[in-house]
């Protein structure tokens, strides 16, 4: 008889699962994980994931998800303590940094996989977060747009997961630089450090 998870663990495995499941994609790449070696990760079955996912691009987009509002949850913490500009800027480099990025094979890969109501879906929820992220830092919306913030992150994940597919290899770390200058200066206009 299979086992009966509580709302509590559920929740707690679906926690697992997103962050470590997220970093095995990383690793292997999503078409190389199978749900059998997700669901290994809480030592449950394959029903069980399906069960707290409609499908692994749902659980990869969720995934990804999970990863943001973990920024957003750090730089929010980090504002409690008034920061300045330039302070703000080396702390979202080092989210950035730190961040778990798919390969933009795989990210392709996912998007194609996927209805066009699930992506829309996402895309409304980077809007969102990004609209967040703007009034977080007391940024008008109005005048930093969301949608130009997050293609500025795609380009910084385009950057941090290319391993010198497309990109010199050597010169990745400078680009990064680059465009996290970009990203900080359309967030701070006015802060010319």
């Amino acid at each position: 008889m299979p086992k009966i998870f509580t709302d509590e663990e559920k929740e707690g495995h679906r926690a697992i699962l997103l962050d470590e499941g997220l970093r095995l994609i990383m690793k292997k790449g999503y078409r190389n994980v199978t749900v059998d070696q997700l669901v290994k990760l809480i030592g449950a079955s394959k029903g069980y994931f399906y069960l707290l996912f409609s499908s692994k691009e749902q659980f990869f987009l969720d995934a990804i998800a999970a990863q943001m509002e973990k920024n957003f949850a750090i730089l929010r913490q980090a504002m409690e303590h008034h920061p300045s500009p330039p302070e703000i800027a080396r702390l979202y480099r080092t989210l950035f940094k730190d961040m778990s990025f798919p390969s933009f094979e795989d990210a392709l890969y996912v998007q194609q996989k996927i209805s066009d109501q699930q992506w829309q879906h996402f895309r409304d929820f980077e809007e969102a977060f990004f609209t967040r992220i703007l009034t977080l830092l007391n940024r008008d919306p109005e005048k930093c747009d969301p949608r130009v913030l997050s293609n500025l992150s795609a380009f910084i994940f385009l950057c941090c997961n290319s391993q010198g597919k497309y990109l010199f290899p050597d010169k990745l770390n400078d680009l990064m630089e680059i465009l996290l200058g970009v990203f900080h200066t359309y967030l701070f206009p006015e802060d010319k450090g």
